[in-house]
């Protein structure tokens, strides 16, 4: 692997003497870009790894994307259980409620006659 050292005459910064990323130097206006040059073996080993990269980034994706749908549905399920239990409550009071009065009509019918 073989690097150059550039110098880079112009400040990338908008700050007098901060160097930003890959900047190197001595001083408030010295500043050095270091770039990198492979050679071809080197290009051709980064494309083949890259290539065995895409299929384990797609599964991590796609695991990703399971995981996202799994999280959506056991939210959607706890939020229509707690609306099913509200309704059971619901119904239940109610009926209790109507046997209650329903009781009370009939047992004070039949105290009046008595």
């Amino acid at each position: 692997m073989t690097t150059d050292v550039l110098a880079l005459p112009g400040a990338i910064s908008s700050r007098p003497g901060v160097s930003p990323g890959l900047f190197f130097g001595r001083g408030p206006t010295a500043r050095y870009f270091m770039t990198q040059q492979h050679t071809r073996s080197r290009q051709q080993a980064e494309i083949a790894f890259s290539k065995l990269q895409a299929p384990v980034i797609a599964k991590d994706l796609a695991e990703h994307e399971r995981k996202a749908a799994v999280e959506a549905r056991d939210e959607k399920t706890a939020r229509l259980r707690v609306a099913r239990l509200a309704k059971e409550l619901a119904d239940r009071t109610s009926a209790t409620a109507a046997l209650i009065a329903k009781r009370s009509a009939t047992f004070s019918t039949t105290r009046s006659t008595d």
